[in-house]
């Protein structure tokens, strides 16, 4: 063939030119794919036109696998393709006049196969053996245009295609075997406008469940034309749910693509997860809230509730998860059962133990003299909670109106549970606050405390392990037993073992049994090296793991780097490829000018 081309698209001849650039981006004028990914294409000074060679000599007609029925005849205009799930409006395609099927020119020409030779049909009994109710069609791709649905990969060679429209499915044909059998335990349980097909995934690829956003491995099923895809499992729930929360409504499992809506119980967008809905009442709820709710309310949780510091709305039982669902209360999430306010305009949302907050607390075990009284707490006011000794953030708080004793919210639900041989009440656990000092070994934080709030008793859980009496061979004869704090009566604090001042306020071995006119008193570490040593252990383990972890960072950090350098000096390249095109232009206009000029 000539190097020059007369084609009915362009009124000026095509120039045949090589491209050694394969990141060349400017598109072809018939099929839209950039021009460099093709060796060779035609280039059309005058009209700065590109078109690829394959599509530039594409037959005015064609015979195709996808259409056996009739022949489908080129045409230059943007219509949707009918069997391909990229470039679907490429300027030029091939359609049939008779009953509209059209397919676009590059996938066309992509599994066009040699004349005569189309590929063979899957037989029947196969069909009846693989997960896929409709008619699977063979093709064999020259280069890569379309992905598979089961491994991701491009498709170049032999694969199988649904030309359904409610379909869509692309598969490599060694994939095949990882469609699954209809069996009716999940497909049909799942309403849909499009039809799910059932796949297994050999290994975790990039592929990821639409409703629990982990990675898919082993079986699943998939929906290409909207392409989502659940878990075997995640999908696996009832079709229909008589929830107790909505007596007399039956809800329908479904897809919430399906629906430009909010689930009713965590307010957060539908989007691609699995949903029940019942249309009729328009109620909508995500699977797993619909589920969850159900399982409190068979637990006996109550479906609405009077809350008394919100008592002009209702409040309804709700399952949230989301990270931005905080209390009105006490201004912490909000994860798992909840109450939210049944008026629509109104956000209020309660832990089930702030919904059932009483305005006045009477003996409370923290401050039990007094009553304390709830009030809405300004952020102005540095008020720090009696309990934990953090600052008051939350939007509710207790007072006592008799001392200045006050509870944030959080607090009052600390319940004192643990008995311990060094304090005569109860203790509760208040976590790791950096606020609290152990009565024993007198650090703050880096374990979880235990804390009497009247007594202002506060112990470490490694603490509370140590023994109640310990004997040191090597110092003293007798056993000691371990006291919270011990002063002489003439004021001295004195380790016995190693002579060295004590803190008066930490804990310390004793012994009872010295008929002396002061107590045998010895500092914990001296009395009890062991704890000592383990603790300095448990330190140096601490501090490997940070170092570890820094180290991990330093890695993370030098990869990061590697990327922003790379993608600088991909945009480097891009800029000057710009550049270059810039030139290219401004020359063509130039020698266009110069061309209508001498025409003139």
């Amino acid at each position: 063939m000539d190097s020059l081309l007369h084609h009915p698209v362009h009124d000026a001849p095509l120039e045949l030119c090589d491209w050694t650039e394969a990141s060349y981006p400017r598109p072809c004028d018939l099929c839209h794919r950039p021009i460099g990914q093709a060796p060779q294409a035609y280039h059309c000074n005058f009209y700065q036109s590109y078109i690829h060679k394959t599509c530039a000599e594409a037959p005015l007609a064609i015979r195709h696998p996808f259409h056996p029925q009739h022949p489908l005849v080129l045409i230059h205009r943007s219509r949707p393709c009918s069997s391909s799930n990229a470039q679907r409006n490429a300027a030029s395609s091939y359609g049939c006049h008779e009953c509209g099927f059209e397919v676009n020119l590059d996938w066309a020409l992509c599994t066009l196969p040699a004349k005569g030779l189309f590929p063979a049909q899957l037989p029947e009994e196969s069909l009846g053996r693989i997960g896929h109710i409709h008619p699977l069609t063979p093709f064999n791709a020259k280069w890569e245009h379309e992905y598979c649905l089961v491994c991701d990969g491009s498709i170049v060679g032999n694969g199988y295609i649904c030309l359904l429209s409610e379909c869509d499915l692309i598969i490599h044909a060694a994939c095949l075997k990882y469609l699954r059998y209809r069996d009716g335990t999940v497909l049909p349980l799942v309403k849909h406008r499009h039809q799910f097909v059932a796949l297994h995934r050999y290994k975790s690829g990039h592929t990821v469940c639409n409703n629990c956003e982990l990675d898919i491995s082993g079986d699943y099923i998939a929906c290409p034309v909207c392409d989502v895809f659940y878990h075997r499992d995640c999908a696996n729930v009832p079709r229909t749910l008589a929830h107790l929360m909505y007596p007399g409504t039956l809800l329908t499992l479904s897809v919430g693509s399906d629906y430009d809506m909010e689930c009713v119980s965590c307010c957060s967008r539908l989007r691609d997860c699995l949903v029940y809905v019942n249309e009729e009442n328009q109620l909508y709820l995500h699977t797993d809230c619909a589920l969850r709710t159900q399982e409190y309310c068979e637990k006996g949780e109550r479906l609405e509730i009077k809350a008394n510091l919100h008592e002009h709305h209702q409040m309804l039982l709700c399952h949230r998860t989301a990270d931005h669902d905080t209390c009105n209360v006490c201004k912490d999430n909000v994860r798992g059962l909840g109450y939210r306010c049944a008026e629509p305009d109104c956000s209020w949302l309660l832990h089930k133990s702030c919904a059932e907050l009483k305005l006045i607390l009477e003996g409370h075990h923290h401050h039990p003299k007094h009553q304390l009284t709830i009030f809405q707490h300004d952020s102005n006011l540095q008020y720090r909670c009696s309990g934990c000794r953090e600052r008051i953030t939350g939007f509710y708080r207790y007072s006592c109106a008799q001392c200045p004793f006050h509870l944030d919210i959080q607090c009052t639900h600390r319940t004192p549970t643990i008995k311990h041989y060094l304090h005569q009440h109860n203790l509760a656990d208040f976590g790791t606050f950096a606020t609290l000092s152990c009565i024993i070994c007198g650090t703050n934080g880096g374990s979880t405390i235990f804390r009497c709030v009247q007594c202002n008793f506060s112990i470490h859980l490694k603490c509370m392990e140590l023994p109640r009496k310990v004997k040191n061979e090597g110092k003293h004869l007798h056993e000691m037993t371990l006291w919270e704090s011990h002063v002489e009566e003439d004021g001295e604090c004195v380790c016995f073992f190693c002579e060295k001042e004590r803190d008066r306020d930490l804990g310390v071995y004793v012994c009872e049994l010295c008929n002396m006119s002061y107590k045998l008193v010895a500092d914990i570490w001296c009395a009890y090296p062991q704890l000592k040593e383990s603790m300095e252990k448990a330190r140096a383990a601490a501090i490997a793991n940070v170092d570890v972890e820094i180290k991990d960072l330093e890695g993370k950090r030098l990869v990061k780097e590697k990327d922003v350098n790379r993608v600088k000096q991909q945009l480097m390249a891009q800029e000057e490829q710009l550049k270059a095109l810039e030139e290219d232009l401004k020359a063509t206009r130039n020698e266009r000018e110069t061309l209508m000029s001498r025409a003139l």
